[in-house]
């Protein structure tokens, strides 16, 4: 079922629950256990040091977690990080069942831009996901991870490959084709075959794409650590 999480209008690159879950815990118990639970459920993603070190190891300076939802606050805190280390080798690790359209034109702009990123999947970047990861300069799959089409999906669960007549879906799956072909654009054998299994022509939303089908695509991989 398609997500209901706001953004951008309603337009997702993902097949996830609402958001709404993860937000419920700032108001659980007020300002006492429910904010705290939910600035360390925050602080997990981004993998703070000092904050979320009881959840796993701080990340060395340079390197970005990304485990949850391609949503507005990653945007915030990705943009915010690349920024900061423009100039500068940066490791994007994504564990991501997708999200925000928005969201993830924003992040994956903001990865080419900055030119010096490699992103690790070691399990599965989908839908959105798979739309940052492609925009790295280094791309590094774990043994079985996966990747996803990209094509955006409405509340309701429309596609432009299942006929959608909605005008501002069309406009979206077009930006995001476009953005998509530029950065596939020398990066693969056949721009329009890996085009149209990008874009879900023939393939569920969510169906996976393995290391060898992007491989067949002519996508360069390196193992993920």
């Amino acid at each position: 079922v398609p997500a209901r999480w706001r953004c951008s209008r309603h337009f997702r690159l993902d097949h996830r629950a609402p958001e709404a879950v993860m937000s419920a815990w700032w108001f659980i118990g007020g300002v006492g256990l429910g904010t705290l639970v939910g600035v360390s459920v925050m602080a997990a993603r981004r993998r703070i040091p000092g904050v979320a070190d009881f959840l796993g190891p701080p990340l060395a300076d340079g390197e970005i977690v990304l485990e949850g939802d391609v949503s507005e606050y990653a945007a915030a805190v990705i943009l915010s990080d690349l920024h900061r280390w423009r100039g500068r080798e940066v490791r994007l690790s994504l564990t991501t069942p997708g999200g925000c359209a928005t969201s993830a034109a924003l992040i994956a702009r903001a990865v080419r831009d900055h030119g010096k990123v490699r992103c690790e999947v070691p399990s599965f970047a989908m839908s959105a996901g798979t739309l940052v990861a492609l925009s790295a300069r280094e791309l590094a799959l774990g043994e079985s991870a996966a990747l996803s089409p990209v094509d955006p999906i409405s509340r309701e669960g429309e596609r432009v490959t299942n006929g959608s007549q909605d005008p501002e879906l069309n406009a979206f799956e077009g930006r995001i084709r476009g953005m998509l072909a530029e950065i596939l654009e020398g990066r693969v054998a056949d721009l329009p075959r890996a085009l149209a299994t990008f874009m879900g022509e023939g393939r569920p939303h969510g169906w996976p794409l393995w290391r060898s089908d992007l491989r067949d695509l002519g996508l360069r991989l390196e193992d993920a650590r």
